[in-house]
């Protein structure tokens, strides 16, 4: 936001930052899934499931912008994302709770270290 880009583009890359991620998670478990069938034994059998796993990619990125999308509107979704660090400042007495929140887990965790349950 601070290199002056559109909010629109911001919010877009986002989306295909994530979605990319998604899409490479289902490529990736179908080619696996094709492999173990012996689905590239021949150069035949690698066309056609290329072309199946294609198909399937294509079918679950579409279904996962669906997903985006109905999760977007029941969220009241307004144009633009919640982005962590814009304007929350830090106030003295947050960061000593947070500080003394982690000391005392720390405490915690030396004092149960030796602690079996069974």
């Amino acid at each position: 936001r601070r290199a002056r880009v559109p909010e629109e583009v911001l919010d877009l890359a986002m989306i295909i930052y994530r979605t990319i991620f998604l899409i490479m998670d289902h490529l990736v478990m179908v080619y696996q899934a094709q492999m173990m069938r012996l689905g590239y034994r021949t150069f035949r059998e690698s066309i056609r499931s290329f072309a199946t796993l294609a198909g399937a990619v294509f079918i679950a990125s579409w279904e996962a912008g669906e997903d985006l999308t109905r999760a977007m509107e029941a969220r009241c979704y307004e144009g633009k994302f919640a982005v962590l660090g814009e304007g929350r400042p830090f106030s003295l007495p947050s960061v000593l709770a947070v500080i003394s929140f982690l000391f005392m887990s720390a405490g915690v965790v030396a004092a149960t270290t030796h602690v079996t349950l069974i």
